[in-house]
């Protein structure tokens, strides 16, 4: 079976525990793949309202992938592992423990363009999943 891993869904400062606590979890579950998504946020929907009215702040795109890598790092099982969804800005995918350095090292390229600035404006333009 395969498990979602919804990056970004406690939103800004939750991430390393997120990541930490949810591989935590799929460890023991042992999934044959685990699909990871971002939480991208609509208009006109309730989480997007608690934003303007200040009761949720959404994770920076720096944080999602920081979160991720942390994801990544703490799996502990074979499995295979794809975060190619419209809302990730660039494919990470692979089997684990095999490719666990190359997912690392990539996503320490992606957290370095999200502290550039490059990423800035990715999760505006998802028109829908």
């Amino acid at each position: 079976y395969i498990l979602n891993f919804l990056g970004g869904l406690g939103g800004h400062g939750y991430g390393l525990d997120h990541a930490r606590k949810s591989a935590e979890v799929i460890n023991q579950l042992h999934p044959t793949m685990v699909y990871a998504s971002e939480l991208t946020l609509f208009p006109d929907t309730p989480l997007s309202q608690d934003v303007k009215e200040g009761r949720f702040a959404d994770a920076t795109e720096e944080e999602r992938m920081i979160e991720m890598k942390e994801f990544i790092r703490c799996l502990e099982i074979p499995t295979v592992f794809k975060a190619e969804h419209v809302t990730i800005p660039v494919p990470v995918r692979g089997r684990l423990p095999e490719d666990k350095e190359a997912m690392l090292s990539l996503l320490d390229r992606l957290i370095a363009m999200a502290r550039a600035g490059q990423m800035d404006h990715f999760r505006q333009n998802v028109a829908g999943l």
